[in-house]
């Protein structure tokens, strides 16, 4: 096995625990970069899961496949930026959590002209217009430089 088919594999698998069980989560269970679980990818994990461990019940590999799911949304949230998550926010409609997050961010940060961006178009949604467009210019001349 070569170095890269090392490093191929470990990209391929993130790692659960299910009491003292350390289990190999192949992220081919979901569907595409998000935490959606592919139907098909979860029948052959459990059916792997069952082989290789056949005292795990029916409600036990529920669990497991469960966890991989929480696991999985826990990284993806891990790799997003503060823009990100509180463009996610915007979108499910919690825009005050949304200024809340990018606010405290912004005052550490006053340079990053995604969160910036993100900012000004959460407050143009609260009807704070002026606010927002000066947001949105800062975030555009601070991405030109």
């Amino acid at each position: 096995m070569s170095l890269s088919d090392v490093v191929e594999s470990r990209r391929s698998y993130f790692k659960i625990t299910h009491g003292s069980l350390s289990i190999s989560v192949p992220y081919s269970i979901f569907k595409g970069n998000t935490a959606v679980l592919d139907p098909k990818g979860v029948e052959e994990f459990r059916d792997l899961l069952a082989s290789r461990y056949p005292w795990l019940s029916r409600y036990a590999l529920d669990i497991i496949v469960e966890n991989a799911r929480t696991g999985r949304e826990q990284k993806l949230l891990e790799t997003r930026s503060v823009a990100q998550r509180a463009r996610d926010l915007l979108e499910r409609g919690s825009i005050e959590h949304s200024l809340g997050l990018l606010d405290k961010h912004i005052k550490e940060c006053p340079e990053d002209a995604e969160a910036l961006y993100v900012r000004g178009e959460a407050l143009c949604r609260v009807g704070r217009l002026e606010e927002g467009y000066s947001c949105i210019s800062k975030a555009r001349l601070l991405s030109r430089s």
